[in-house]
Formats: C-alpha cells, sequence, structure tokens
C-alpha cells in the first residue's frame, strides 16, 4: 500500500523489476492520505516540490521500464 501520489512510480519500478524478469502480476494500491490515521500510516505533507518530485520519478521509471522493453 501506498499513497496515490506513489503510484506510478512504484508500479513502474515493480513491473519492471518482477514483472518481466520474473512474470510476475503487479497490483499497486494507492490509500487515501485521508485514511492515513486510520491506518497508522505516516504520509508526509504533500507540497508543490513533493509533487514534481514524485512526477519527475513517475516520468524516469516510466523511461527505463521502455528500456527494459526495448524501446
Amino acid at each position: 500500500m501506498t499513497a496515490p501520489i506513489y503510484v506510478p512510480f512504484q508500479h513502474c519500478d515493480a513491473v519492471r523489476t518482477l514483472g518481466l524478469p520474473y512474470g510476475c502480476a503487479i497490483d499497486t494500491i494507492g490509500v487515501d492520505p485521508r485514511l492515513a490515521d486510520d491506518l497508522a500510516l505516516p504520509e508526509p505533507t504533500l507540497t508543490p516540490g513533493r509533487y514534481l518530485q514524485e512526477i519527475r520519478s513517475a516520468i524516469r521509471s516510466m523511461r527505463l521500464l521502455v528500456g527494459a522493453l526495448g524501446g
């Protein structure tokens, strides 16, 4: 489980590192950050800088995934 902001990066990395070489099916689930208190999951404040960092991480992860697919 992760917060929705981290799903694209984590999903692409999981597909690249587990799905492609080992044939694993990947489900990446983003938990509503408002539920973090109920689940005891610490969630940092989502600032514009954090969003930009995660967009960058997602793009980099997608590029690595495309490269692993031979693209």
